[in-house]
């Protein structure tokens, strides 16, 4: 199957058109063609290709695709698009359409991924890190497995709450375009504030809790603006722009070039709605009592559904789309539906169609509560995802895992880094103790424990890959976790009866012996057009080896396991003597629950990347190879192998 998006300012009879390059008829397919009419001038289509019988669409193999208008009489012009792809630069030298190309089985997985596009961001350089993309495509146009097969695209793709003023003010002149003599009008007789002016507004009518919200977008139309400036330059005025969005705008030619040449998926994070989106179910209660704040939030859903979500997965939403075409043909004159629509679609993970495939997690909107199963607390920090939401994502992920090669690793989109720097997450707790969990966004999985632990879990004794972003900086880890039998893994065993664990403890009483071990490479591109303050590139510069144990108690010390002995550094002795050396300690003594060994910074892996950049990975079986895009080329090249330990262990 294959998937066409495109927004067009009027309703289209359309036709669309696969076949191998080179080749001159078109391969045939049924076609399903779904529109739905958002606002009288804008439409939101999607073409499901599947091959015709006794075809496929060929593997390995570059394909290009062609979008035809369909007359009164069944003709189909071609003209129009060639014409689009000519004047818009939607070609690679060497081809005069689009052209994408389908995975083979036996091939290696090549993926772009990365995160975080904020328009007016220059402090990382002058350039969108998306077109860092299309340079390298541009370059090798014609090579399977060096361009890339699909991109992923792990959260922020628009900044919903900070917003500059240039680029307000084109989105203003387009949502207006767009309304026409409709304009929404809000709940509880709330007037729309002015830009520049909307921070109180956001904070007192809407319960948000972002401390950039001058400008924050409020409105259908103006998140859908926003969408359309994030993605085509040719929706911005003509000439000289701001300062601050110039390069921005002038590296969308390029953005929409490669996502016209890559098959791309994308899952939110919080600023595609609002900053702090979700961050604990106490904010989502909050939000949800207040009718501004759940019509902004069904808004911020229903455009990112429209530009980001749909595509990912056609299928699950069959069953929806009527609903959703009345939805969007009455969404101001019904509102409280798409209201209740939204808020209720939850749990929006999806895979790709690729080998291995990568599984993109819902971090947002299932978070459970701080204290995960007891539904007491909460507060941040949250569980990402409580504990049913991860029993859905343990089953699908083991029937997909079951079709696949057991020497592929797991892959994973998760929006916020799994492993960070120790430095930096020590150093948003403290903050967030004194200053509350919004302002330095108290929501890492190291600022839940429970939470990390149940999820390396989980992964039992895989190996895993992590793609992801979220921090505005770029970095590669590698970190081993070894899982003893305790209370809190027997917990975890009776919660999942649906995984099937490699080992499990014997007798009635934990014994505290070592179960298994899984191992993970860790790679975050972020971000493509952000970045980050000085106090975290100077946070970020210790690295080398990490290491620590949690007992049967929650207590957490520093120490090592290797070869069966358990080395541990219980605490400091005296002031004198800070961080005395590790004192063998016997398992049944110390009852261990689990160890994370952590690298990072080290020979075998990427330091920090301040500037923009777009990561670049590639996977072929066991062994990853990695590398940062950013504006002089690709840049920290790493390789790993998951058969080899060295990357693994400690010195």
């Amino acid at each position: 199957m294959v998937v066409i998006w495109l927004a067009t300012r009027k309703r289209l009879n359309l036709a669309f058109y696969i076949r191998p390059v080179g080749s001159v008829a078109w391969t045939s397919s049924i076609t399903e063609l779904n529109t739905i009419e958002i606002f009288p001038e804008l439409f939101i289509n999607l073409a499901i290709m599947a091959p015709g019988d006794k075809e496929t669409f060929p593997a390995g193999r570059l394909l290009e695709y062609s979008i035809a208008e369909t007359d009164a009489d069944g003709n189909d012009d071609h003209a129009s698009f060639a014409e689009i792809v000519i004047a818009d630069g939607l070609s690679y030298p060497g081809f005069t359409l689009p052209t994408f190309y389908l995975q083979g089985k036996d091939q290696k997985l090549s993926a772009f991924y990365g995160s975080c596009r904020k328009p007016h961001d220059t402090r990382g350089g002058g350039r969108d890190a998306m077109a860092f993309g299309d340079d390298f495509i541009y370059n090798n146009p014609k090579v399977i497995g060096v361009r890339p097969a699909i991109l992923c695209l792990g959260g922020d793709q628009i900044y919903a709450d900070d917003v500059h003023s240039a680029v307000f003010d084109e989105i203003a002149r387009i949502a207006k375009a767009l309304e026409g003599s409709k304009a929404e009008v809000l709940p509880a007789g709330a007037s729309i504030p002015n830009p520049g002016h909307r921070q109180d507004f956001m904070l007192k009518q809407a319960k948000f809790t972002s401390d950039a919200a001058d400008n924050h977008l409020i409105t259908f139309a103006e998140y859908v603006a926003m969408y359309g400036l994030v993605w085509n330059r040719t929706n911005w005025l003509p000439g000289p722009l701001d300062p601050a969005v110039q390069g921005f705008a002038n590296s969308l030619p390029r953005v929409r070039r490669l996502l016209a040449n890559t098959p791309t998926y994308m899952i939110y994070d919080d600023h595609d709605v609002t900053d702090d989106w979700n961050l604990c179910v106490s904010w989502s209660k909050q939000v949800n009592a207040f009718l501004v704040g759940r019509r902004i939030v069904t808004n911020a859903l229903f455009a990112y559904w429209l530009f980001q979500g749909w595509g990912n997965d056609p299928d699950r939403y069959k069953k929806y789309l009527p609903a959703i075409v009345n939805m969007a043909a009455n969404r101001l004159t019904k509102p409280d539906a798409v209201d209740s629509f939204f808020w209720a679609l939850q749990g929006q993970e999806f895979h790709t169609p690729t080998y291995p495939f990568v599984y993109f997690l819902d971090t947002r909107t299932e978070r459970g509560h701080r204290d995960g199963i007891t539904a007491v607390d909460d507060g941040a920090p949250a569980y990402l995802k409580k504990v049913t939401s991860w029993a859905t994502t343990v089953t699908r992920i083991k029937a997909l895992q079951a079709k696949q090669s057991s020497d592929q690793p797991l892959v994973l989109v998760a929006p916020a880094p799994v492993f960070g720097f120790g430095t930096i997450d020590a150093l948003q707790q403290t903050a967030s103790a004194v200053l509350g969990p919004y302002t330095y966004d108290l929501e890492g999985w190291s600022a839940n424990l429970k939470h990390l632990l149940l999820f390396l879990g989980l992964c039992t004794d895989q190996d895993v890959v992590l793609l992801s972003g979220d921090v505005h900086y770029g970095y590669t880890s590698t970190v081993k976790f070894s899982n003893f039998d305790d209370d809190f893994a027997r917990a975890v065993a009776r919660q999942f009866p649906m995984l099937t664990f490699p080992k499990k403890g014997d007798g009635a009483n934990p014994t505290y012996q070592f179960l298994y071990a899984s191992k993970y490479i860790q790679l975050t591109s972020s971000a493509l057009m952000n970045y980050a303050s000085s106090v975290l590139q100077q946070a970020s510069k210790s690295g080398g080896e990490y290491s620590w144990f949690v007992n049967n108690k929650g207590e957490v010390n520093q120490g090592t396991y290797k070869n069966g002995e358990l080395k541990i550094v219980l605490k400091p002795r005296t002031h004198q003597d800070p961080d005395p050396a590790p004192e063998v300690v016997k398992l049944e003594v110390y009852k261990p629950s689990c160890a994370l060994f952590q690298k990072y910074n080290d020979a075998y892996n990427s330091p920090y990347v301040a500037d923009h950049n777009l990561g670049y990975v590639l996977i072929n079986k066991k062994k990853v190879e990695h590398s940062f895009l950013v504006g002089s080329g690709p840049t920290s090249r790493r390789t790993w192998d998951f058969a080899n330990s060295i990357y693994w262990e400690g010195k």
